[in-house]
């Protein structure tokens, strides 16, 4: 009777034990998942060009995440995942309600399109810079 009882121990151990192993490869898997869901929602609202540092950053995480998930390192695996997730919800934010403007925008808009208005074949300078051309 006294080695069942040992052995029931040993088998609740090692049922513990394989479970808690286990845990490692699921979260970080789920949490892999959750980011790469996460960085789609980011680029469905442009987040690459209106949030790009935010973005980039989520990309880069999940990058490393997989690396890490490829070497068995799920608790890092893990870490960067979250963080990739975190970046991923930042960046869709942001695109949303803050957008990053390039301050090469500026210059373009200012830049005034060259026209033929006269239509001798010869574009006027709206620009304003002096220079006219032909087509």
């Amino acid at each position: 009777m006294r080695i069942n009882k040992h052995v029931g121990f040993i088998l609740v151990f090692l049922l513990l034990l394989a479970s808690a192993v286990a845990c490692g490869p699921v979260m970080s898997t789920t949490n892999i998942s959750d980011a790469k869901d996460a960085i789609a929602k980011a680029k469905a609202v442009n987040a690459e060009e209106l949030a790009p540092y935010e973005y980039t950053n989520a990309v880069e995480y999940m990058k490393k995440a997989d690396e890490l998930w490829g070497h068995s390192k799920f608790g890092d695996s893990v870490d960067y995942a979250k963080r990739a997730i975190e970046f991923a919800q930042a960046a869709e934010k942001k695109a949303q309600e803050d957008p990053w403007i390039s301050p090469l925008s500026k210059f373009q808009a200012e830049a005034a399109p060259v026209q033929d208005t006269a239509g001798d074949g010869v574009e006027q300078d709206t620009a304003g810079d002096g220079v006219e051309s032909e087509n």
